[in-house]
Parts: structure tokens; C-alpha cells; sequence
């Protein structure tokens, strides 16, 4: 089996996206990892040495990072959104940083279908019956037989095709809405000044490396974890907050308030931003004033899925 390794750039871009570049899935993978490893063993390691030897049918993967090891208590392992999946959902040390039929079937039957990755956003049709394992069968089946995912969108104005009839077994694509199927993409490092991100540049930003991992990133949070991002005003509201409580931005008050390195940054979704409020107003008895020209919205509201 051919194992190829590249070295990374340094000081790349931290969190979930630093998470994305650390790491390369080596050799060939057509086949599953027991369930006991995948959902008991990964869940206790908090580390991957380099060349790690990870069992799977077709023989072994290895992984190599020039941080020494992929720590596996980064962004990129925990949940960000409002689901449960995170990045390593889908992008698994064992199927070299993908996932493939044979391990998505042994996850279904390990959890009777209720494992993060079977969400309806990749439901053959969201709109069917999930409500028991036969039915979470029936309606995941183009992810347990061939290993996709359902995207798709309206059809972009002035393309150079015309969509004029649509035949969708699963009942959902239309005149409006295309569907289209993606396998993951397995995640590695990028050649030296490469700026394509994902294989038809989707999420690509000119010729910025570190803005398409970024927008990748972000993407990934608010639309596969279902995590929608706090709104301007929820952010400004924080900002005052803590400048009031004397902190100047996010980052120096990472510390006192266990910021994620996101967060740090300013990256919230709507319901850490919300926690974050209730975090920052339940200190003061008072409930202080701020210098918002409009109070965020607060409540349920908060925490719906965009």
C-alpha cells in the first residue's frame, strides 16, 4: 500500500480550520473499522501519534502531522453546531480522514441509525419518516449504500444549461431545486500556494488559502452542524458587555470566560452567543446598561437553525 506524506506550511489557521490542515489520511480505504473502535476507543484517545497504525479491512492507516500527533480535543473533534456532528463526524482517522458505506452501515447498526451522521439534511428527502430504525433504514440509503451526501440549491441565474424536466426517485429535486450527491472528501494538507478549497473551488476565495479554509470552516458550522452564526447585534451586545466588565476584546477575555480559540476570535453561533449574554448579565445584579443603539433579540428565537 502506497503511503504518501507531505510536510505543512507553518503557523497555519488555528481551530477547526487548523484542525483541517494537520492532518492527511494515508493508503487506500474500502472498508470499515470495527463499531467498538470507532465509537468506544476513538472517544476515549485524545491523541493520534504520527503513523499510528488504525485497523481497517483493507489493511491499515496511518496518519502524519508536523504538530507531532493530531490532537483530538480541537475544534475539529467537538461539536459546533446544534446537532452533534462535528468535522470528525464524516472525516474519520480510519477511512483516511473520510467515510465510506462500510463504516457509515456498521455506525447505523452500533446505534440503530441515531449516531449523529444520520441527520436529515443528507436523508435521501428530509421530509421522510425517521422515526424508527426500519424507517432511518429506508431513508438514508443513498448514504449507507454509496456513501454520499445530499446537497444542491436552486439553479444558478445565467447558467449555460436549461433545467427543463427532473425525474428524482426519492421525490424531492424539482424545477427549482437541484440535487446532487458528494462523497466526503477525504482531509489533507494543501500544496504549497494551492487556494482551491474542495475539489470544484466552492469554497475558495480568490487566491487567499487561508480565507477559503476559513469560509470552508464556517460553512461547515452553520450549514452540516446546524450551528446558525450569532447576529451583529447579539455580538455588539457581548462586546459592550465585556467592556464594561473590563476586557478590551475577546481574546483577553479568553481566559476568565474558557473562550474556544473560535471564540476567541469573535466566531459564535447563535445559542453560545446567547449562553454567552446570559453568562455576562447574570454577574451583575443589576442587569447593566449598555451602549447598543439596539438590544439583540434574546429567548427561543436564539435558537433556531437557520
Amino acid at each position: 500500500m502506497n503511503v504518501e506524506k507531505r510536510l505543512f506550511p507553518s503557523r497555519t489557521i488555528r481551530g477547526a480550520v487548523l484542525g483541517f490542515l494537520a492532518i492527511i489520511g494515508a493508503g487506500s480505504l474500502f472498508a470499515y473499522a470495527p463499531a467498538s473502535y470507532l465509537v468506544g476507543h476513538a472517544a476515549r484517545q485524545k491523541h493520534i501519534p504520527n503513523n499510528h497504525p488504525a485497523p481497517n479491512p483493507g489493511g491499515k492507516a496511518a496518519t502524519f502531522s508536523t504538530q507531532g500527533a493530531v490532537n483530538l480535543s480541537g475544534e475539529y473533534f467537538q461539536p459546533q453546531g446544534t446537532n452533534g456532528r462535528s468535522c470528525a463526524s464524516c472525516h474519520i482517522p480510519e477511512d483516511a480522514w473520510s467515510i465510506n458505506p462500510g463504516t457509515l452501515q456498521d455506525l447505523f447498526d452500533h446505534t440503530n441509525g441515531t449516531h449523529p451522521i444520520f441527520n436529515t439534511l443528507d436523508a435521501n428527502n428530509p421530509n421522510m419518516d425517521v422515526s424508527t430504525p426500519q424507517a432511518r433504514l429506508a431513508a438514508y440509503s443513498m448514504l449507507l449504500s454509496r456513501g454520499v451526501f445530499r446537497r444542491g440549491g436552486a439553479p444558478r441565474p445565467n447558467s449555460e444549461w436549461e433545467l427543463i424536466a427532473v425525474d428524482d426517485p426519492h421525490g424531492f429535486a424539482s424545477l427549482d431545486r437541484l440535487v446532487h450527491w458528494r462523497r466526503v472528501m477525504p482531509t489533507i494538507n494543501f500544496a504549497v500556494g494551492s487556494a482551491t478549497v474542495n475539489w470544484d473551488g466552492g469554497n475558495s476565495i480568490g487566491t487567499d488559502q487561508l480565507a477559503g479554509l476559513v469560509n470552508q470552516a464556517n460553512r461547515n458550522v452553520t450549514g452540516a452542524q446546524q450551528g446558525p452564526p450569532a447576529s451583529a447585534k447579539q455580538l455588539a451586545y457581548i462586546q459592550a458587555l465585556m467592556r464594561k466588565a473590563g476586557y478590551d476584546d475577546f481574546r483577553s477575555a479568553r481566559t476568565e470566560y474558557r473562550l474556544t480559540p473560535r471564540q476567541a476570535r469573535g466566531k459564535f453561533t447563535k445559542t453560545e452567543a446567547s449562553a454567552m449574554i446570559d453568562r455576562l448579565t447574570s454577574t451583575d445584579e443589576d442587569n447593566p446598561t449598555v451602549s447598543v443603539s439596539e438590544p439583540p433579540t434574546r429567548g427561543p428565537s436564539t435558537l433556531e437553525a437557520a
